[in-house]
């Protein structure tokens, strides 16, 4: 499946010394995974552009890596204070030849890629060359990227990096220190803070346990662009609109009048507009204004509260949330479940014959966020993303809410001036803190019900032993292979075991059909076929060197292990 791979030499690291400090937005984003074992969430983009750029993105991809530290540094555990070591050598940027069947797959399985950040760098550049076209995946980890750092690599990817600006390029670390200093600086917003937040609900979602895997359903809808006109114009007006709009909804499925929602800031100061690494900061929306008002009151509320965050976003959420919730609160959890997130367009450039336009994103997920509403507003209307965690999706789905959200937008567009029914509430089981809650099987795993076939039974079972899944982990007809955890490697394993159990499987169609059911129907095919079918035109790890042999070879180590 490779095809190629890239890397640059890059410029002589600094001076040895015994590694350099975290800055606080970095240890928010590791210390939850080193102190509770808990995932952190990737910030992701695929973008699809012309196919005949391939080989010049992958350079400047890889020219990219080598001129900035923080996409090549390492974060070691062996000490008890964590640290950041910037390596020689800069990540690999691969080229894979895929079937168009097969991309979705292959873009979840990179959302979803784990870092071991203690020998790996942070960042993952895959492109992907189909038949009509290409699409490049970047991957990052939260330690060495937010969202505006996201977008500053999607749009260098597709520009040359001089050599001067290899050899110059400004680092983080250079700016790094600046949050360390403003945690121990005078704070005049401080104060209105924590005056704002006194009091603020420990959780407004329930949870028995923070969960240990960023693992999160998706649900997307569309507002059209006439009824929003009235309500929102401008990115901070259709901010305000959405928070207001989120803020009612989540109360009228039973959350209490006050709502605390987070907001993304750039968080960069003194000529850091452009330097990657992870510098984002959030403000809090304490939402708790009474039902009852009409809409446009409830948007002019929401404004108000707005503005004032932002005249007083100087203020570092970490040092807040260890004002607020105490020393290792930050590891229990933020400030706010719920973060907001308003563009007001997908990334798009022009590129030399034709246009590279976002397909995919997944935006930073702070510890402690297990609702996301992304909305991108155009003119032709909203495109709302709601994305929800594991738990929190079999209580009550993510197009549940997404659909309740835009029900709410057409009534407030319909009545903008007529006061909302302040007793309208539908209770759903996100706001009910029973331990013995029915849980929906419905939603992350266990989606279709339970395997009705015997090779639907087979799927199962050698996906909970690849995937190392609990007990209580239900597999469903159709849950997908990447979606339950699964990757290229894995599905290398899967099919050996399949194979050694008497059944077959080729490894490209995992990409293609990945849900239990169609392998299965799959598997049930090429029980009964007489003949096995011809082998895929590229095979996985063709660029590797192997023969067939040989893959075979590897593919039963990869199962024994």
């Amino acid at each position: 499946m490779t095809l190629d791979t890239h890397a640059v030499p890059v410029a002589p690291a600094r001076p040895a010394d015994r590694g350099a400090p975290l800055s606080p937005a970095q240890q928010a984003a590791l210390l939850p995974e080193r102190l509770a074992g808990v995932a952190a969430a990737n910030v992701f983009a695929a973008l699809e552009f012309p196919a005949s750029l391939v080989r010049d993105v992958a350079e400047c991809a890889a020219a990219l890596c080598a001129a900035h530290e923080i996409l090549r540094t390492v974060y070691p555990d062996d000490r008890r204070v964590p640290y950041q070591r910037v390596l020689d050598t800069a990540p690999v940027v691969e080229t894979v030849e895929l079937a168009a069947a097969a991309l979705p797959g292959a873009l979840m399985s990179d959302a979803g890629h784990r870092f071991d950040l203690t020998t790996q760098p942070p960042l993952r550049i895959r492109l992907y060359r189909l038949p009509d076209r290409a699409v490049v995946s970047i991957a990052a980890h939260p330690v060495a990227a937010d969202d505006h750092t996201l977008d500053l690599i999607a749009a260098r990817v597709f520009e040359a990096v001089s050599a001067e600006e290899s050899e110059n390029a400004p680092q983080y670390r250079d700016f790094a220190p600046g949050q360390v200093k403003q945690l121990a600086a005078e704070d005049a917003s401080l104060a209105f803070w924590k005056q704002r937040l006194a009091g603020l609900p420990e959780q407004l979602l329930p949870l028995r346990e923070r969960p240990s895997t960023p693992r999160s359903a998706r649900a997307v809808v569309r507002v059209p662009a006439a009824p929003l006109a009235e309500l929102a114009a401008g990115e901070s007006a259709a901010t305000a609109t959405l928070a207001a709009l989120v803020a009612d909804t989540l109360r009228g499925l039973g959350a209490p009048a006050d709502v605390p929602l987070g907001v993304g800031v750039p968080g960069r100061f003194d000529g850091s507009a452009d330097i990657l690494g992870n510098f984002a900061n959030y403000l809090v929306l304490r939402e708790d204004s009474p039902r009852g008002g009409t809409p446009r009151q409830l948007i002019g509320a929401a404004e108000k509260l707005l503005a004032e965050a932002h005249a007083h976003a100087g203020t570092r959420i970490e040092r807040l949330t260890q004002q607020l919730r105490g020393p290792g609160g930050a590891a229990k959890g933020g400030l706010f479940q719920v973060l907001l997130r308003v563009r007001p367009s997908v990334l798009e450039f022009a590129v030399a014959g034709g246009i590279a336009r976002e397909i995919a994103s997944a935006a930073a997920r702070p510890h402690g966020v297990d609702l996301i509403v992304d909305s991108v507003t155009t003119a032709d209307g909203w495109t709302v993303t709601v994305e929800v965690t594991e738990d929190l999706s079999r209580r009550y789905s993510a197009g549940q809410f997404a659909a309740r959200l835009q029900r709410t937008a057409e009534s407030w567009t319909a009545a903008l001036d007529t006061a909302t029914d302040a007793s309208a509430v539908s209770p759903c089981e996100w706001f009910t803190p029973d331990d013995d809650l029915a849980l929906d099987p419905l939603a992350i795993s266990g989606l279709g019900g339970a395997p009705q076939t015997p090779a639907e039974q087979v799927v199962a079972e050698v996906l909970r032993e690849i995937l190392e899944l609990d007990a209580d982990d239900e597999i469903g007809r159709e849950d997908n292979f990447f979606a339950l955890g699964g990757d290229s490697v894995a599905a290398l394993r899967f099919v050996t075991l399949l194979a050694e159990r008497g059944h077959h499987l080729d490894v490209q169609q995992i990409f293609e059909s990945p849900t239990v059911r169609e392998m299965a129907a799959t598997l049930t095919t090429a029980d009964t076929a007489a003949p096995p079918a011809p082998a895929p035109e590229v095979a996985p790890l063709a660029a590797s060197g192997l023969d067939a042999d040989a893959l075979r070879a590897l593919a039963g180590k990869l199962a024994a292990r």
